[in-house]
């Protein structure tokens, strides 16, 4: 029997992502997990992963973004530093829904081969596996136009309120 998800408890600033998000079709999902500032949007990517709606090219791009060449070094997550164990576990958690299918088909595509190479220093104990290694073939996006006038890897207008959000709480 699967354990049944715990519901995410975003915080209110990062909900204005979230909302945006579910809005957005995959083509916009494949550019915010290209370009979203990773320090910030871990939650965001947890939400996308657990929403039922992220595809195949997607979940592959964010595997790669979050590092997964970094987290081969650990055979286990109480290896890991505690900083990074909320994106190991996302890690870890794409890299198994990927090889059991659970992401969307879709005519995206992701090629991961100039990622391949990531933290080539880092000694491998547990390597990533040859599914998550292959280019989904697939229509490529337009990043270039799906993020014009974004701001630190957010759309300006969703920026301009986490911002807004922020100086109103700084000044409180």
């Amino acid at each position: 029997m699967a354990r049944k998800a715990k519901p995410l408890v975003l915080d209110p600033a990062l909900q204005i992502t979230v909302d945006w998000l579910e809005e957005q079709p995959q083509d916009m999902w494949l550019a915010f997990v290209e370009n979203t500032n990773y320090d910030f949007a871990v939650d965001a990517l947890r939400w996308m992963v657990r929403s039922g709606k992220c595809d195949r090219a997607v979940a592959l791009a964010m595997y790669w973004n979050l590092a997964a060449g970094y987290y081969v070094q650990y055979a286990a997550r109480s290896e890991v530093p505690a900083h990074a164990q909320l994106t190991y576990n996302l890690v870890k958690k794409i890299e198994r829904m990927f090889l059991a299918g659970e992401f969307a088909e879709s005519d995206l595509g992701y090629d991961p081969t100039g990622r391949l190479g990531d933290y080539a220093d880092v000694p491998v104990v547990t390597p990533i596996p040859e599914e998550l290694k292959r280019p989904i073939p697939g229509r490529q996006i337009d990043e270039f136009a799906l993020t014009q006038g974004w701001i630190n890897g957010l759309p300006a207008f969703v920026y301009d309120e986490l911002d807004a959000r922020e100086q109103g709480s700084a000044e409180a």
